[in-house]
């Protein structure tokens, strides 16, 4: 069952009572082939912060970036229209194509240390009892080595997902 948010109020009068007979996967980009993208930004609010803070840290760590390595003053505004996007054109919008995206996003992560991300209270208990009944992934617009150096600095196991996609341009 592929679902967008459009979708989601329907969810629990139509799934089986048994959670082991429920298989769902929620695909926010599907909606990418209609002019009027609004229920785009919808599916991308609810699934954002899924497991940590990403987005409030993350906008805090792009507007640092912008004015250190850029001299740009960043606005949430600005960084709303770009996110979601594949990492090279999101870091790229971001910095109004200020360097290569190769050096953008080097410049970013040498700045993420001061950023940290941070899992919810119960993230790795949750993904805990998750991974011993189901097949979990991760599908993510970012670059793999951001995901990859957040789940190491929140303590999420990355061996608990079957599948990892991210974003390479």
């Amino acid at each position: 069952m592929y679902l967008t948010s459009v979708g989601l109020g329907k969810l629990p009068t139509i799934l089986p009572k048994s959670p082991s007979e429920t298989k769902v996967a929620f695909i926010p980009t599907a909606a990418d082939t209609y002019t009027d993208k609004w229920f785009v930004d919808v599916d991308i609010k609810k699934l954002n912060d899924t497991l940590v803070k990403t987005k409030e840290i993350r906008y805090k760590a792009l507007k640092d970036a912008g004015k250190t390595f850029y001299n740009q003053e960043i606005t949430d505004q600005h960084i709303h229209k770009f996110w979601g996007l594949p990492f090279n054109s999101f870091i790229s919008g971001i910095y109004n194509n200020a360097d290569t995206p190769e050096n953008l996003t080097e410049n970013y992560k040498s700045i993420l240390h001061n950023y940290p991300n941070e899992p919810f209270p119960e993230t790795n208990n949750v993904l805990d009892i998750f991974s011993k009944k189901y097949l979990l992934g991760v599908i993510s617009s970012s670059n793999p080595d951001l995901i990859m150096g957040g789940m190491e600095n929140t303590n999420i196991n990355p061996d608990l997902f079957f599948f990892i996609q991210s974003s390479l341009h």
